[in-house]
């Protein structure tokens, strides 16, 4: 029985493992080095950073129910 093989075998994991999260930082790097600027350049607002507004589809003077007046129903909460 030989335990040499047993602590190379795992050795050579570990080394492995470091040169895969290596390789996995240096392309985010790049990645973001390169997409960098289009990610911050304004534009169209992607769709899961929209209000709820856009998201139900209504008017601008409604909420999540049509009619329903978001700066009216505030105000009457506080008002009361």
């Amino acid at each position: 029985m030989n335990n040499d093989d047993d602590g190379k075998r795992h050795r050579n994991f570990w080394e492995w493992a470091a040169l895969g999260i290596r390789a996995a930082l240096i392309a985010a790097d790049w990645w973001l080095n390169r997409r960098g600027p289009d990610l911050l350049r304004p534009g169209p607002a992607h769709p899961l950073s929209r209000g709820p507004r856009e998201m139900a589809g209504t008017q601008p003077g409604g909420f999540l129910l049509p009619g329903l007046d978001p700066k009216a129903l505030a105000m009457n909460m506080f008002t009361a």
